[in-house]
């Protein structure tokens, strides 16, 4: 079957959607804060990102509507924190993808 002719999979749906939303360095550089600060953030943490507040704001509901951000309410604040599965479950997705190209240099 041609690939033009076959119909995209669910996995193919979500590792795209996944991969597009971090495709920005704004996201990335988010992650990567959250990261490097133990997992849990709050917003008024993202003042200390070199971007202005509105684009910060842009960003961080974008990854929360696509289910990449966590939010939680802890003593009257809001907390951010990174959804691990779901990076774990891409990044699995994304390896296979990966292991499936190397393996036709393999066979070259």
């Amino acid at each position: 079957m041609s690939f033009l002719n076959s119909r995209f999979i669910d996995s193919d749906n979500e590792l795209s959607t996944f991969t597009n939303a971090l495709a920005l360095p704004a996201r990335v550089a988010i992650i990567r804060f959250i990261t490097t600060n133990g997992n849990t953030i709050t917003p008024e943490d993202f003042n200390q990102i070199a971007l202005n507040t509105e684009a910060v704001n842009e960003h961080v509901l974008e990854l929360k509507s696509l289910g990449i951000l966590n939010v939680e309410k802890r003593n009257n604040s809001l907390t951010y924190s990174i959804d691990q599965s779901l990076f774990n479950q891409m990044a699995n997705q994304y390896a296979a993808l990966i292991d499936s190209i190397n393996s036709l240099r393999a066979s070259l």
